[in-house]
Order: structure tokens, then sequence, then C-alpha cells
């Protein structure tokens, strides 16, 4: 694991912003008094999910982050809805495509992904409207670390889910 220096980061204009310790790792599922919630920044454009081909796993080297998690009581919670919330660190390089993706069979997830400075690079609900796991696919815009906000849609959302970032 390698150090996390992120500030104050955003999520998005509906949700409020994460501010997370300095001592904080890569990967590292941060737990409710290691976060703090403050007032959030407007959204840039993404590009739009597309479903993976196949069931096949992902070269070893393209995988940034790949990690299992739980949605349950006593994780962070955002005040304008109740929800749950973790948080996970990647290191990626600016011109990176990257898939970002929550999957669970428990709850209807929500994604959002912040740059090191708290810039939302992008939130998605579905993937599609039979489909309730979230998935982005962006390219980074430079290199540095970025965070990916594993939510659910409101405050029933609870589970185990399955957090990825893949060099597409």
């Amino acid at each position: 694991m390698h150090p996390l220096p992120l500030t104050a980061l955003a999520v998005c204009a509906a949700l409020p912003a994460i501010v997370l310790p300095a001592h904080a790792s890569l990967g590292e599922n941060l737990k409710p008094d290691s976060i703090t919630i403050a007032k959030s920044i407007p959204t840039a454009p993404v590009t739009q999910p597309q479903l993976a081909e196949g069931p096949s796993e992902p070269d070893p080297e393209a995988v940034l982050l790949d990690e299992m998690g739980v949605l349950e009581e006593g994780d962070e919670i955002i005040a304008s809805d109740n929800s749950l919330f973790d948080t996970y660190a990647f290191e990626g390089q600016a011109g990176q495509v990257v898939q970002i993706s929550v999957l669970s069979e428990e709850f209807d997830t929500y994604l959002i992904v912040l740059d090191e400075n708290g810039t939302e690079l992008g939130q998605i609900d579905d993937i599609d409207t039979g489909d309730t796991n979230s998935e982005l696919t962006l390219t980074l815009p430079n290199d540095g670390q970025y965070v990916v906000v594993v939510n659910g849609l409101d405050s029933t959302s609870e589970g185990n889910y399955r957090v990825m970032a893949i060099v597409q």
C-alpha cells in the first residue's frame, strides 16, 4: 500500500464532499471516524458506461483496484439521503482509460469517482434499466490518486459488493 495524501474530496452536486485523512492507504476501505462530510462542487462530463465482454477475468497487470466490501450499519452516512458509503483509492496515469465498477446482488449500487483534488470525474446509478450495478469508463486526466465512492441508491441499501478499477 502507498500513502494517500488526499485533501477535501467533492462527491457531487447532489451529495456532500468527503475529506479523507492524510494517513489513508491505497485500496483501504476508510471507515467512519476517518471521513468528514462537507459541501460539494459541480460535476464533469463522463463517458457512458459499457458492459464488460463476457465473464473472463482481466489481465492482473490491468487491475488498479479489486476489493470486496460491505455497506453496513456503522459506515459513514451521506446526510442528504441517509445512505451509507465506503471509499477506496487507486493510482492511475494520465490518459489511461479505466472502467470502474461496483457490483452487488444485494442492493442497488451508486458510484462516484473523484480525483486527488476532490474534483468529481463522474457518477452513475445503474448500468441500464435491467442492471442495478454501476459502471463508468473514464479517461484519467492526470497521474495521481483517484477515489471511488461506493454508495447505495437510498438509505435501505446495505450488503456485500465488489468494487473494481481496470485499465481497458
